[in-house]
Protein backbone atom coordinates (compact mmCIF):
# COMPACT_ATOMS: atom_id res chain seq x y z
CA UNK A 1 0.00 0.00 0.00
CA UNK A 2 1.46 3.27 -0.98
CA UNK A 3 2.77 5.25 1.85
CA UNK A 4 0.77 8.65 0.23
CA UNK A 5 -2.02 6.62 0.95
CA UNK A 6 -1.93 6.74 4.51
CA UNK A 7 -3.46 9.53 7.16
CA UNK A 8 -2.56 9.99 10.33
CA UNK A 9 -4.69 10.46 13.58
CA UNK A 10 -4.35 11.28 17.02
CA UNK A 11 -5.99 9.79 19.90
CA UNK A 12 -5.48 10.76 23.16
CA UNK A 13 -5.87 8.55 26.44
CA UNK A 14 -5.37 9.03 29.98
CA UNK A 15 -3.53 6.78 31.92
CA UNK A 16 -2.99 5.98 35.48
CA UNK A 17 -1.49 8.85 37.48
CA UNK A 18 -3.04 11.51 35.39
CA UNK A 19 -0.45 10.89 33.08
CA UNK A 20 -1.08 11.51 29.18
CA UNK A 21 0.18 9.66 26.35
CA UNK A 22 -0.61 10.24 22.63
CA UNK A 23 -0.55 7.76 19.79
CA UNK A 24 -0.42 8.58 16.16
CA UNK A 25 -0.97 5.65 14.37
CA UNK A 26 -1.76 5.06 10.47
CA UNK A 27 -4.69 3.65 8.89
CA UNK A 28 -5.29 3.46 5.13
CA UNK A 29 -8.58 5.70 4.77
CA UNK A 30 -9.94 7.92 2.60
CA UNK A 31 -13.18 7.18 3.69
CA UNK A 32 -14.76 7.02 6.93
CA UNK A 33 -17.99 4.81 5.70
CA UNK A 34 -19.44 3.08 9.23
CA UNK A 35 -19.33 4.41 12.99
CA UNK A 36 -20.68 2.99 16.00
CA UNK A 37 -19.98 5.31 19.12
CA UNK A 38 -22.75 4.00 20.99
CA UNK A 39 -23.61 7.30 22.70
CA UNK A 40 -27.45 6.85 22.10
CA UNK A 41 -27.68 3.80 23.85
CA UNK A 42 -27.49 2.04 20.72
CA UNK A 43 -25.33 0.23 17.66
CA UNK A 44 -26.91 2.42 15.51
CA UNK A 45 -24.73 3.51 12.55
CA UNK A 46 -23.66 7.46 12.73
CA UNK A 47 -22.03 8.15 9.48
CA UNK A 48 -23.58 5.27 6.82
CA UNK A 49 -26.49 3.02 6.86
CA UNK A 50 -25.65 -0.42 8.25
CA UNK A 51 -26.80 -0.76 11.59
CA UNK A 52 -25.89 -2.85 13.93
CA UNK A 53 -28.33 -5.65 15.36
CA UNK A 54 -27.76 -5.83 18.59
CA UNK A 55 -28.22 -9.55 20.44
CA UNK A 56 -31.66 -9.30 22.62
CA UNK A 57 -32.33 -11.37 25.81
CA UNK A 58 -32.87 -15.00 25.04
CA UNK A 59 -31.67 -18.27 25.97
CA UNK A 60 -28.49 -18.27 24.76
CA UNK A 61 -28.03 -14.89 24.34
CA UNK A 62 -28.11 -11.28 26.37
CA UNK A 63 -28.45 -8.14 25.06
CA UNK A 64 -24.82 -5.86 25.68
CA UNK A 65 -25.11 -2.79 28.49
CA UNK A 66 -24.18 0.97 27.85
CA UNK A 67 -22.12 2.65 30.35
CA UNK A 68 -21.69 6.35 30.43
CA UNK A 69 -18.62 6.21 32.64
CA UNK A 70 -16.73 2.72 31.85
CA UNK A 71 -15.19 4.64 28.49
CA UNK A 72 -12.11 6.01 27.21
CA UNK A 73 -10.28 9.67 28.93
CA UNK A 74 -12.36 12.53 26.85
CA UNK A 75 -14.74 10.57 24.70
CA UNK A 76 -18.46 11.68 25.17
CA UNK A 77 -21.52 9.61 25.37
CA UNK A 78 -21.71 5.48 26.43
CA UNK A 79 -19.75 2.38 25.33
CA UNK A 80 -21.12 -0.87 25.10
CA UNK A 81 -20.14 -3.76 27.35
CA UNK A 82 -20.20 -7.01 26.71
CA UNK A 83 -19.57 -10.25 28.37
CA UNK A 84 -21.67 -9.70 31.19
CA UNK A 85 -22.46 -13.53 31.90
CA UNK A 86 -19.99 -14.93 28.99
CA UNK A 87 -19.76 -18.88 28.86
CA UNK A 88 -23.61 -19.38 29.50
CA UNK A 89 -24.89 -16.35 27.35
CA UNK A 90 -23.13 -14.53 25.00
CA UNK A 91 -23.67 -10.67 23.75
CA UNK A 92 -22.56 -8.44 20.94
CA UNK A 93 -24.12 -7.25 17.55
CA UNK A 94 -23.75 -8.10 14.37
CA UNK A 95 -23.32 -5.74 10.77
CA UNK A 96 -24.18 -6.51 7.36
CA UNK A 97 -21.39 -7.93 4.96
CA UNK A 98 -21.96 -4.52 3.24
CA UNK A 99 -20.01 -2.87 6.31
CA UNK A 100 -16.87 -4.14 4.88
CA UNK A 101 -15.03 -3.05 1.77
CA UNK A 102 -12.76 -6.25 1.05
CA UNK A 103 -10.88 -4.53 -1.36
CA UNK A 104 -9.22 -2.01 0.70
CA UNK A 105 -10.01 -0.47 3.85
CA UNK A 106 -9.41 -0.43 7.58
CA UNK A 107 -11.23 -0.94 10.85
CA UNK A 108 -10.57 0.43 14.15
CA UNK A 109 -11.71 0.00 17.61
CA UNK A 110 -10.95 1.22 21.45
CA UNK A 111 -12.11 -2.01 23.05
CA UNK A 112 -11.00 -3.20 27.27
CA UNK A 113 -10.77 -6.47 28.04
CA UNK A 114 -11.82 -7.18 31.84
CA UNK A 115 -9.08 -10.46 32.06
CA UNK A 116 -7.16 -12.44 29.88
CA UNK A 117 -8.73 -15.36 28.13
CA UNK A 118 -9.25 -17.72 30.18
CA UNK A 119 -10.21 -20.61 28.42
CA UNK A 120 -8.77 -22.65 25.24
CA UNK A 121 -10.97 -20.88 23.12
CA UNK A 122 -9.93 -17.73 21.58
CA UNK A 123 -12.10 -13.70 22.90
CA UNK A 124 -13.29 -12.46 19.94
CA UNK A 125 -13.85 -8.78 19.78
CA UNK A 126 -14.10 -8.11 15.55
CA UNK A 127 -14.91 -11.26 13.32
CA UNK A 128 -14.96 -10.58 9.66
CA UNK A 129 -16.55 -14.50 8.66
CA UNK A 130 -16.37 -17.07 7.79
CA UNK A 131 -12.94 -17.14 9.36
CA UNK A 132 -10.94 -19.45 6.36
CA UNK A 133 -11.94 -15.99 4.11
CA UNK A 134 -12.74 -13.25 6.60
CA UNK A 135 -10.50 -11.18 8.58
CA UNK A 136 -10.75 -10.88 12.49
CA UNK A 137 -8.72 -9.95 15.89
CA UNK A 138 -9.13 -11.65 19.22
CA UNK A 139 -7.36 -12.31 22.38
CA UNK A 140 -5.42 -15.26 21.98
CA UNK A 141 -6.77 -18.43 24.50
CA UNK A 142 -5.43 -18.61 28.18
CA UNK A 143 -3.00 -15.33 27.40
CA UNK A 144 -3.58 -11.65 27.56
CA UNK A 145 -2.08 -11.22 23.48
CA UNK A 146 -4.36 -10.09 21.01
CA UNK A 147 -3.94 -11.19 17.60
CA UNK A 148 -5.20 -10.51 14.15
CA UNK A 149 -6.22 -13.63 11.76
CA UNK A 150 -6.51 -12.83 8.06
CA UNK A 151 -7.71 -16.12 5.82
CA UNK A 152 -5.96 -18.53 9.24
CA UNK A 153 -3.00 -17.06 9.26
CA UNK A 154 -2.26 -14.84 12.37
CA UNK A 155 -0.25 -12.40 14.13
CA UNK A 156 0.26 -11.49 17.30
CA UNK A 157 0.94 -8.75 20.16
CA UNK A 158 3.12 -9.17 23.28
CA UNK A 159 0.55 -9.22 26.02
CA UNK A 160 -2.08 -6.51 26.75
CA UNK A 161 -2.91 -4.80 29.79
CA UNK A 162 -6.04 -5.86 31.04
CA UNK A 163 -8.70 -5.01 33.90
CA UNK A 164 -11.53 -2.22 34.56
CA UNK A 165 -9.15 1.09 34.60
CA UNK A 166 -8.11 3.55 32.20
CA UNK A 167 -4.98 2.05 31.34
CA UNK A 168 -6.66 -1.00 30.38
CA UNK A 169 -8.39 0.55 26.96
CA UNK A 170 -6.47 0.02 23.99
CA UNK A 171 -6.73 1.10 20.47
CA UNK A 172 -7.03 -1.49 17.77
CA UNK A 173 -7.13 -1.02 13.82
CA UNK A 174 -6.31 -3.32 11.14
CA UNK A 175 -5.10 -2.22 7.23
CA UNK A 176 -6.09 -4.32 4.20
CA UNK A 177 -5.15 -4.15 0.57
CA UNK A 178 -6.28 -7.17 -1.29
CA UNK A 179 -3.87 -6.22 -4.09
CA UNK A 180 -0.86 -4.90 -2.41
CA UNK A 181 1.25 -6.85 -4.82
CA UNK A 182 0.83 -8.55 -8.18
CA UNK A 183 -0.53 -11.76 -6.29
CA UNK A 184 -0.55 -11.15 -3.01
CA UNK A 185 -3.10 -9.23 -0.48
CA UNK A 186 -1.49 -7.78 2.95
CA UNK A 187 -3.09 -6.85 6.10
CA UNK A 188 -1.06 -4.52 9.00
CA UNK A 189 -1.96 -4.76 12.30
CA UNK A 190 -1.67 -1.79 14.72
CA UNK A 191 -2.01 -1.48 18.86
CA UNK A 192 -1.99 2.04 20.53
CA UNK A 193 -0.86 3.71 17.63
CA UNK A 194 2.08 0.86 17.15
CA UNK A 195 2.38 -1.39 14.11
CA UNK A 196 2.75 -5.25 15.51
CA UNK A 197 3.15 -6.75 12.14
CA UNK A 198 2.01 -7.62 8.78
CA UNK A 199 0.70 -10.89 7.12
CA UNK A 200 0.18 -11.07 3.31
CA UNK A 201 -2.61 -13.33 1.91
CA UNK A 202 -4.01 -14.69 -1.52
CA UNK A 203 -5.20 -11.74 -3.34
CA UNK A 204 -9.31 -12.04 -3.74
CA UNK A 205 -9.55 -14.59 -0.74
CA UNK A 206 -11.64 -11.92 1.29
CA UNK A 207 -15.27 -13.07 0.85
CA UNK A 208 -17.12 -11.93 3.92
CA UNK A 209 -20.43 -12.88 4.71
CA UNK A 210 -21.32 -11.64 7.76
CA UNK A 211 -19.21 -9.41 10.51
CA UNK A 212 -19.68 -10.37 14.20
CA UNK A 213 -19.09 -8.17 17.09
CA UNK A 214 -18.01 -9.61 20.37
CA UNK A 215 -18.07 -12.88 19.87
CA UNK A 216 -17.43 -15.20 17.38
CA UNK A 217 -20.96 -15.43 16.41
CA UNK A 218 -24.01 -14.52 17.86
CA UNK A 219 -26.04 -17.88 16.93
CA UNK A 220 -28.80 -18.64 19.30
CA UNK A 221 -27.17 -21.80 20.36
CA UNK A 222 -24.66 -23.45 22.58
CA UNK A 223 -22.23 -23.61 19.94
CA UNK A 224 -19.40 -21.51 20.35
CA UNK A 225 -20.19 -19.93 23.58
CA UNK A 226 -16.49 -19.35 24.84
CA UNK A 227 -15.53 -17.22 22.03
CA UNK A 228 -17.30 -14.26 23.98
CA UNK A 229 -14.76 -11.01 24.51
CA UNK A 230 -15.46 -10.04 27.72
CA UNK A 231 -15.37 -6.23 28.67
CA UNK A 232 -16.31 -2.85 26.57
CA UNK A 233 -15.91 -1.31 23.45
CA UNK A 234 -16.06 2.10 22.26
CA UNK A 235 -16.22 4.14 18.84
CA UNK A 236 -15.93 1.38 15.70
CA UNK A 237 -15.09 2.81 12.97
CA UNK A 238 -15.23 1.12 9.31
CA UNK A 239 -12.74 3.13 6.50
CA UNK A 240 -13.27 2.27 2.91
CA UNK A 241 -10.07 2.79 0.40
Amino acid sequence: MPLTSIKFFKFKIFVVFFVSITFIFSISANVTTHRYTFDNGNANDSVGTRDGNPTSNTTYLEAPTYSNTDRVSGMQGFSMKLGANAGSKKSGFSINQNAFNHAEGAYSVWARADSAATSGHADYLVSVLPSATGLTTFLKGNSAKLMMNVAGSSVESNNINVGTTQSDWNHISVVWDENATISNGLATFYLNGVQLGTQTFNSGILNPSRISIGAFKHNNNSSQMDKQWKGAIDDLLFYNN
